[in-house]
């Protein structure tokens, strides 16, 4: 069976579809409960949530528009499955909500998703690949209701409520960039398949809108009826809000310069949404339509594929999701850029000039106050210099030789060469085991790859297993 091929890709998939159902249900018990409980809390109802029987029932998600394609990395290769699922499914969820049981009907979900198995090898036994990565391509919809819940409580509310709190989670765990990773061979590197790899970045500006719609009614008779416009530019999880342009129908952001970016690994299966909203002060801002750019089809179609910039006008479109009082109409412009790493890209004026793509593989021989036999419960905090709040990864569990398999992209400006980063290793009781410091400008020169470091001068035998190496636009 040829790797890559249809039978190869369905064998991978069905084997992947039993983790993926445990993965459901850790989801449903460790993020979605305390994300209800949480609204519950907030909105001052009594009593607990929890999910008492959790079945997806026999129909699986329907798979539509499914695309496997290849894609080659320097001395590596990876098969990359691209389709839209839709489950409206006959699954058995029983929960318990305000001591009344009850089960989730019209549980419908929608979506766009990728797998990526890398590398591909003939020695990555018994699938020829390392592992699996799967994410969403965009936010998936949602919908769901409970029986007998709604005489109680307002449901309607609550629902909603528990629906943006679980669209920012999902976005921050499994929306592009973000995914999870599994692994399907013990003979591969876990930095392979569970490494974020960008090949460039896309960068967008926005111009110009036209024709919004004005607002009308008293705030026209003081010179104050057209719309205060911002935008929301949206790749994935990635999100940015424009600066508002007050009182225009036809407000224009080229003069800022803003450009707003995003790490790519391919172009295929990704589109740009940007969203136009009328800020309003006292009350719920007004969607004033949307556009979609297919990122692939818009450099193909123009050959600016390298650095080159391209413009384009879309028609503001009506979402069917979002209400608005505004009759949906005018244009929206923009500029965007395809910056691979290491090209020629000197007249590019945007915030980042350098990545740095860390990977901490694992620590080992972790010794916990000086006594080696107590039980040592770690985890990682990295610091950017000038940096935002520290990134925290996982605790790792009674393990002296934890296996972190913990990869970051880290983004850097013009003075890049002035930073570094603090790799700290510390156990929940607040003790600090050491860390690792790097300098971008040696790892300019001198890139780490699998290396092992000592973090403690005083006991060198505790040590970080780790890969770092920077690239520039």
């Amino acid at each position: 069976m040829d790797v890559g091929s249809k039978e190869w890709t369905q064998t991978v998939v069905e084997q992947l579809s039993p983790q993926a159902g445990e993965y459901a249900s850790d989801v449903l018990h460790n993020q979605v409960e305390p994300i209800i409980q949480k609204v519950m809390h907030k909105n001052g109802l009594p009593g607990t949530f929890r999910f008492d029987n959790i079945d997806f029932g026999s129909i699986p998600p329907k798979l539509q528009n499914v695309k496997t394609h290849k894609k080659k990395d320097v001395d590596e290769s990876s098969v990359v499955i691209d389709g839209e699922f839709n489950y409206d499914g006959n699954c058995d969820l029983r929960v318990s909500l305000l001591g009344i049981s009850s089960g989730v009907r019209d549980l419908r979900i929608f979506g766009r998703g990728r797998i990526v198995l890398k590398p591909t090898s003939k020695k990555a036994l018994p699938f020829f690949v390392g592992g699996a990565q799967f994410y969403l391509l965009e936010t998936p919809v949602i919908n769901f209701d409970l029986d007998g819940i709604a005489d109680i409580c307002d449901w309607p509310f609550i629902r909603d409520r528990v629906r943006k709190e679980l669209y920012e989670d999902m976005n921050k765990k499994i929306v592009y960039p973000n995914r999870i990773t599994i692994p399907l061979s013990n003979n591969v590197d876990p930095m392979k398949f569970r490494s974020f790899a960008p090949l460039g970045m896309l960068a967008v500006k926005l111009l110009r809108a036209k024709d919004l719609p004005s607002k009308g009614g008293i705030r026209s008779l003081v010179g104050q009826g057209s719309p205060d416009a911002y935008a929301k530019v949206c790749l994935g999880a990635y999100r940015f809000d424009s600066d508002v342009k007050k009182n225009s129908c036809d407000p224009v952001w080229e003069d800022d310069g803003i450009w707003y970016e995003f790490l790519m690994e391919l172009f295929e299966g990704h589109r740009l949404n940007i969203r136009l909203y009328d800020e309003d002060t006292f009350s719920r801002n007004e969607f004033l339509g949307e556009i979609f750019v297919d990122i692939q089809d818009e450099f193909v179609s123009q050959g600016a594929e390298n650095g080159q910039e391209i413009r384009l006008e879309k028609e503001l479109l009506v979402n069917e999701n979002k209400r608005s009082k505004y009759e949906i109409q005018g244009s929206l412009s923009i500029a965007m850029r395809w910056l691979p790493f290491g090209g020629s890209n000197d007249d590019y004026d945007g915030p980042t000039e350098l990545i740095l793509s860390l990977f901490v593989h694992s620590c080992n021989n972790l010794v916990l106050n000086g006594d080696y036999d107590a039980k040592v419960n770690s985890y990682l905090k990295i610091f950017e210099s000038n940096g935002p709040s520290p990134y925290k990864t996982e605790v790792e569990e009674d393990d002296q030789h934890p296996g972190f398999g913990y990869g970051k992209i880290f983004q850097f400006g013009k003075d890049w060469r002035d930073h570094s980063i603090d790799i700290r290793v510390l156990d929940v009781s607040g003790f600090v085991f050491g860390n690792v410091k790097l300098s971008l400008e040696e790892l300019e020169s001198s890139p780490i790859v699998k290396r092992i470091k000592p973090i403690n001068e005083e006991n060198p035998a505790m040590t970080m297993t780790l890969s770092a190496f920077v690239k520039t636009l």
